[in-house]
């Protein structure tokens, strides 16, 4: 019964993943071909990029305190997976973090840059 548990549960987070990924491979990283890359297709990349990554590093956040709960639970008084489970907790939060500072910084320099009303539009030309 656990064992059918675990199998939906790891089938429900695959097919979500390549249903995500599939939906912005469908968008495509790269917005121009050629010629008519610009600096706002050049903008545009840096923000599907930092989505895709964020599209990739939820379900793996998720994964990562799933197991760590796992452990955290079936401790059953032996330290070794408590500490084991509180790292792993520590890890997968600071990452989350820092990519959520990622997607803040890289979101105000792109909003920055292409705006033209914005500080340093018009340095870009726009």
């Amino acid at each position: 019964m656990i064992f059918l548990r675990q199998s939906a549960l790891f089938f429900t987070l695959v097919f979500y993943y390549l249903y995500t990924a599939s939906s912005v491979a469908a968008q495509g990283l790269v917005p121009c071909s050629g010629a008519d890359c610009d600096f706002n297709a050049l903008r545009t990349l840096i923000e599907n990029i930092i989505n895709f990554l964020f599209i990739v590093a939820a379900p793996v956040a998720a994964l990562l305190f799933a197991y760590a709960g796992f452990l955290y639970v079936t401790d059953a008084g032996s330290g070794k997976n408590l500490s084991k489970a509180k790292s792993i907790f520590t890890t997968a939060f600071w990452g989350l973090v820092f990519m959520a500072s990622a997607w803040l910084v890289v979101k105000l320099i792109v909003s920055t840059l292409g705006n033209p009303g914005g500080p340093g539009g018009q340095f870009l030309g726009n």
